[in-house]
Order: C-alpha cells, then structure tokens, then sequence
C-alpha cells in the first residue's frame, strides 16, 4: 500500500475530477498532499475553501483530518 500521493491544483481550479481522483486514491494511499499553484489563485481563503470542499465531499463514510499549510493541502485517512 502507497503510502503518499502527491497531487496539483493547476488554472482549471478544483474539479469533480479532481474530487474523483482523491476518493479513487484514498482506496491505496494514507496521505494526499495538494498543492495549489499560484495559476490559480495566491488567496489563502480560496485554499481553506478547497480544503471544505474535499472535506464535505468525502462526508463522514471517510475519516480523514485535513491540514493546510501555505498553499498546500495535506489529507490524511485515519
């Protein structure tokens, strides 16, 4: 089992792809660490919104902590 996945959030923002890939990756890694790029947005608050966005998306049938750190969103399944 993989432990750590890294993933990016480019000029398309977030995605329902990209809410795919992280409920299909949560299948086999532990952590998934996202960076956002500044080709989307340099605004701290627009990061804290992903990081709700990802929460509410994987509901309570995941348990998961979320973290952000600058510009990086660290997902961790429990």
């Amino acid at each position: 089992m993989a432990i750590v996945m890294h993933m990016q959030i480019g000029k398309n923002g977030f995605t329902n792809g990209s809410m795919e890939l992280i409920k299909n990756a949560l299948k086999t890694h532990t952590q998934i660490r996202i960076a956002v790029h500044k080709t989307f947005t340099r605004d701290k608050e627009k990061v804290k919104a992903i990081g709700n966005k990802i929460s509410e998306g994987l509901g309570k049938k995941v348990k998961h902590r979320i973290k952000i750190i600058g510009f990086t969103i660290i997902l961790n399944k429990r």
